[in-house]
């Protein structure tokens, strides 16, 4: 996806690129085509054992031992292991025997917001392009449509679960959901032939976050993914800061020669800080992707960025950019992002127009910038992703 495209209330677009060029873009692929793929990776290891239907019901942290429920043959399984990782995401049961064990609970924060899944079939007629991200905010709600490999859209339909009037509650039945998207996503609701049926039958679909300092248990337990930092997904970063925990897990295992202990240890000091700080940016993304976007804002916002990205290449990069597109720590970026928020609205509310803009103030900009991001350390992860 190389724009993310607003849909605003009075029928205009407003594309905005997520990189410097088309080369910088985001890749966006479905669930079910996520597990086809890892799952037939680790059929490729004959060390990999696979089983299906077992439910974790406890573990033995004394003794290694998990034990499994088999529902389907009515019994019980005991295995033993060196090593637990759990990810086994944000409902994880891993993650409850770690709290027990360790007497220290991870905060939990369910959000007011939901969301259900929806379908936009493939449509050459559609008008939506298919390289971006589409969003239609309504300042109380808003939907979301990701592009799918055949051409089609998966959809997210994001509203309160209360008693208020534009909520998942109180619009029920065909007709009063076709009306909602009528009156509020009118140049979608054509494209959207299941939209009545999805609607009802698709489940309903909470927003948290799980946050804790401790994601390891005696050398012996440890979480990532979603079961250590389960997070809103209003930046987009969830499952790729799962899979950065994996390739941090991957990099301190061949630093510290397989030792678990001291694998262990680190890898806990290292991405606490990194988790909650992508999970508290992805929060503040949230009330503010649900608002309009202020038009005259966002464009000289995006000049301004535009021009500090060329002229100064080597000093400014957005932090959408560095999020998207490098490996700088999620803790780094947040600090950069406060400077950036703020020199850029102080700019936008003392300019109109970026073409009255002299060098001086740029540079004055600039060394602004420089001194106040000069204590961030962003070399810490030097390979780009």
């Amino acid at each position: 996806m190389i724009d993310k495209i607003y849909h605003l209330q009075n029928g205009s677009v407003l594309p905005i690129p997520y990189g410097r060029d088309k080369s910088e873009h985001i890749l966006a692929i479905s669930r079910t085509d996520l597990y086809k793929i890892l799952f037939n990776r680790c059929r490729d290891y004959p060390n990999i054992s696979i089983r299906f239907g077992h439910i974790l019901h406890d573990v033995d942290v004394n003794l290694h031992l998990l034990n499994f429920l088999v529902p389907s043959e009515r019994r019980e399984s005991l295995i033993s292991t060196d090593i637990l990782i759990g990810a086994d995401g944000v409902n994880s049961k891993v993650r409850e025997i770690l709290e027990r064990e360790n007497k220290l609970p991870f905060k939990k924060t369910l959000y007011d917001h939901c969301y259900k899944e929806l379908t936009i079939p493939k449509n050459k007629l559609s008008g939506l392009h298919h390289n971006a991200m589409h969003l239609w905010p309504r300042h109380q709600f808003m939907l979301v449509a990701q592009p799918n490999f055949d051409g089609s859209f998966t959809c997210a339909l994001i509203l309160k679960n209360d008693t208020s009037k534009e909520s998942f509650k109180h619009i029920e039945g065909a007709q009063a959901v076709v009306e909602f998207f009528q009156t509020h996503f009118p140049d979608v609701v054509n494209l959207m032939p299941h939209l009545a049926s999805e609607y009802k039958e698709n489940p309903v679909g909470y927003l948290n976050t799980i946050s804790g300092t401790r994601w390891v248990h005696n050398d012996f337990i440890l979480i990532l993914g979603d079961a250590a930092h389960g997070m809103v997904p209003f930046f987009g970063q969830g499952v790729n800061c799962g899979f950065e925990d994996c390739t941090i897990l991957s990099e301190l295992l061949d630093q510290t020669a397989h030792h678990w202990p001291n694998t262990m240890k680190m890898f806990n000091a290292i991405r606490v800080p990194d988790a909650n700080a992508i999970s508290s940016m992805s929060s503040i993304n949230y009330p503010e992707l649900l608002e309009e976007p202020d038009l005259e804002k966002i464009i000289l916002e995006k000049q301004l960025e535009n021009m500090l990205s060329k002229e100064f290449s080597h000093i400014y990069r957005t932090y959408h950019n560095m999020v998207c597109f490098d490996r700088i720590p999620y803790s780094c970026i947040e600090k950069i992002r406060t400077v950036q928020t703020k020199l850029l609205a102080q700019f936008a509310e003392q300019n109109s127009n970026i073409d009255n803009i002299d060098r001086s103030q740029i540079e004055n900009l600039i060394n602004i910038y420089k001194d106040q991001i000069k204590t961030v350390d962003t070399t810490f992860y030097s390979t780009q992703a």
